[in-house]
């Protein structure tokens, strides 16, 4: 192989691991112990989430943002800190673009969530629930109704939609509550967009 050849190899691969490099960079994953039945608190800038059950009874968090711009400029940061019975995550990605992010926590976990705008949808989570949101579209899969002892769901503005509990609601300060005999509660805030209890 000539000089010329090895010197457009040698810059070829440079080239394709600065890329490789680059994109790591812009994927951002942590992962925690802990044990089910905790409370997991949850500070989510604005993006799009998917709230799971894990395998393995971890908080699993990988975030990744959705501009193609260079990685430091769309940099996303996951702070997570597990202690005995409470967990706090703060998820912190560009202000612009937001996050496209996926998270895992053990099946038997209480949420309480605050998400600045975006997309969350969350299935599989078996505890109380307090989330709330100042504007997007919001999916939570409620599960069986009877395990809940409190249910408070609003939206300011937009829809909400909760067949389980007979409820279907547009237009302004919609929202409503239910009473059972479970030992969960419930409460979802939406300032403006779609609520979504299935």
């Amino acid at each position: 192989m000539t000089s010329r050849s090895l010197l457009g190899a040698g810059v070829l691969g440079a080239i394709v691991a600065f890329g490789m490099a680059a994109a790591a960079a812009q994927d951002q994953s942590v992962q925690r112990s802990f044990a089910p039945g905790g409370t997991v608190y949850l500070d989510l800038s604005a993006g799009d989430y998917r709230i799971s059950p894990s395998a393995d009874d971890k908080i699993r968090i990988i975030a990744r943002p959705t501009s193609k711009h260079d990685a430091d400029e769309t940099s996303v940061r996951i702070d997570v800190n597990a202690r005995g019975n409470r967990a706090d995550v703060v998820v912190d990605g560009p202000l612009n673009d937001g996050v496209n992010v996926d998270i895992e926590l053990p099946r038997r976990t209480h949420l309480v969530t605050e998400l600045s705008a975006g997309e969350l949808q969350l299935k599989g989570i078996e505890g109380s629930k307090d989330i709330s949101a100042r504007a997007g579209e919001l999916t939570i899969e409620v599960g069986d109704r009877d395990r809940y002892r409190h249910v408070d769901a609003s939206v300011r503005i937009g829809e909400l939609r909760a067949s389980k509990f007979g409820v279907n609601k547009e237009g302004f300060f919609r929202g409503f509550e239910w009473d059972g005999r479970g030992s969960y509660d419930l409460r979802v805030k939406l300032w403006v967009g779609e609520l979504t209890l299935n």
